[in-house]
């Protein structure tokens, strides 16, 4: 019997593959070209402080034991699948 990969590996592999064919459709720019001004590097850090405060909880959380918080916001295949019609 040969193994079958899992499903949600299946969709994983394919949105990879569709961003990667985006990415690879997008002109290039120069990046020599670009400036940023402070304000925007400050919001970058800030987007950056932000990424890591959430990571690091979701690590907490994780090393603690999921619980039941994240079955609330947890979707089947029912809800992936194409609406009727």
């Amino acid at each position: 019997m040969g193994h079958r990969e899992p499903e949600y590996l299946r969709f994983i592999r394919s949105v990879a593959n569709a961003l990667a064919a985006a990415d690879q459709a997008q002109p290039k720019g120069n990046p020599a070209a670009v400036t940023l001004s402070k304000s925007q590097l400050l919001i970058n850090q800030r987007i950056s402080q932000a990424a890591v405060r959430r990571t690091t909880a979701l690590r907490a959380q994780l090393a603690a034991g999921l619980g039941l918080s994240f079955q609330s916001a947890t979707i089947g295949r029912s809800d992936l699948s194409a609406p009727p019609g």
